[in-house]
């Protein structure tokens, strides 16, 4: 785990969880956003390669949105909470 403090006076908090240290899938905690943006999933760009990406691009007509099971980040974190390390 690493947090990340802003310098401007303000009291945002950024921890990143890392959950894969061979991808570098982390996921990042920010105490400064709404619950739904609280956590978001990040992967370096290097890793990027290693995962599946989902295109969805039809060039004649707007696509309907895929609905994606939601991620229970706490759960994930906790799953994880050996792993990480503080810096």
């Amino acid at each position: 785990m690493m947090e990340l403090f802003n310098e401007k006076p303000s009291n945002e908090k950024l921890t990143i969880h890392q959950i894969d240290s061979k991808t570098g899938l982390s996921v990042f905690e920010s105490t400064n956003e709404s619950e739904m943006y609280k956590y978001r999933l990040y992967i370096p760009i290097e890793s990027a390669k290693k995962f599946d990406m989902i295109v969805n691009y039809c060039d004649n007509q707007k696509q309907m949105e895929f609905d994606f099971d939601q991620i229970d980040f706490e759960k994930l974190i906790k799953k994880t909470a050996n792993k990480t390390y503080k810096q």
